[in-house]
């Protein structure tokens, strides 16, 4: 079965070619200053960068709630940490939610390191519980959202190839 007509595949190829060369040759032509270099990022590279700058400031303000809140018993309930990286992991997928856990036991350990000197002992399995537990929730977390994203991705790729497909029996 064709998924695709090779006709509006080749106009399609030819089209995305011809709106590339367009894109280079007004690059080409416009001169660029040490300035606009910087902010001249590629849409790709844009939608990359984001998510990280985005999960950095999240943590960032996290990491001031938790230092200015460390008094309170709210920590000993509830582990905010934990919620930090099923939210990043819930919204940007897997890889962003290793990130957030690298974030969240950097973070735990300054925490401990700053209030609690007994808390990061060498024998002490607390803390490697927790790095256990917000490993495997944070990672799988993010491995089922994108799980679930490529299945609907593919799902919605068979309902538009059997669309074609009917339209062309009609």
């Amino acid at each position: 079965n064709e998924k695709y007509d090779i006709k509006k595949g080749i106009k399609n190829v030819y089209t995305i070619l011809e709106q590339d060369s367009a894109k280079v040759n007004k690059k080409d032509r416009i001169k660029f200053t040490k300035l606009s270099d910087l902010f001249s990022l590629t849409d790709i590279t844009k939608s990359k960068m984001l998510p990280i700058i985005e999960n950095v400031i999240f943590f960032l303000l996290l990491q001031f709630f938790v230092i200015f809140t460390s008094s309170l018993k709210f920590h000993q309930v509830v582990d905010v940490y934990l919620l930090y990286v099923i939210l990043i992991a819930l919204i940007y997928g897997y890889m962003h939610s290793a990130l957030a856990v690298f974030f969240s036991i950097v973070g735990r350990i300054y925490i401990a390191m700053t209030y609690d000197s007994q808390f990061i002992a060498v024998g002490d399995y607390g803390i490697y519980l927790w790095i256990l537990q917000i490993f495997t929730v944070g990672v799988l977390v993010g491995y089922l959202k994108d799980k679930y994203k490529r299945k609907h991705q593919d799902l919605t790729d068979e309902k538009d190839q059997l669309q074609l497909e009917l339209a062309n029996i009609k």
